[in-house]
């Protein structure tokens, strides 16, 4: 257990926290708005990429930024939708059922959230260049990931990735995160998750 788990587990908590304010039908949209920024994100962060101007040797960064813009246009969305709903239900008698129930979902949104960081961050640790999938497979893929862990921040960040006990008990979702992403995220989460367990 490190400091990242730290961090991770006080997100979920404060995100539980957050989903007792909001509600259960007001953390619901925005479990789906989470879902939907992963997913979206995934597709639409490496065509991003060359909008942002980044060179060729910073796709890894562009990634990233890609996703955070992407998940911020989904919050946007999310909230105004997640506003109206809970107006419309403080009036009614099921105020206290919303709340726990949105306690309850709070804390999924945090996991969820808390996965989507930890992909994220494996996207920018293991570098996975666009075309080494197709090129040599996976194994290739994995090996050539290998080579930008000498750099300070991403040796760095590997640490603590790898020593974090909440991204051991996340790698037991493997067969559900690796499939959803793209080729070379998918590759960077399993490279990550393999050096785990």
């Amino acid at each position: 257990m490190n400091g990242l788990d730290g961090i991770f587990i006080l997100t979920i908590l404060l995100l539980a926290f957050w989903g007792f304010q909001v509600g259960v039908l007001g953390t619901a949209i925005w479990l789906v708005a989470a879902y939907g920024a992963i997913v979206l994100g995934a597709q639409l962060a490496g065509r991003v990429v060359p909008l942002l101007g980044f060179p060729a040797n910073y796709t890894s960064i562009a990634t990233t930024v890609g996703y955070i813009i992407v998940s911020a246009l989904v919050g946007i969305l999310a909230r105004s939708v997640s506003s109206s709903v809970r107006a419309m239900i403080n009036v009614t008698p099921l105020r206290w059922v919303n709340d726990i129930g949105g306690g309850l979902l709070g804390g999924v949104v945090g996991i969820v959230l808390v996965t989507a960081v930890i992909v994220a961050a494996a996207a920018f640790t293991y570098v996975v260049p666009e075309g080494a999938l197709e090129y040599g497979g996976v194994s290739y893929s994995v090996s050539y990931s290998q080579i930008y862990l000498y750099d300070a921040p991403r040796s760095w960040l590997d640490e603590q990735l790898t020593g974090s006990l909440v991204v051991e008990i996340i790698s037991g979702l493997r067969g559900i995160i690796v499939p959803f992403a793209p080729n070379e995220v998918g590759v960077a989460v399993d490279v990550l998750f393999s050096r785990v367990n």
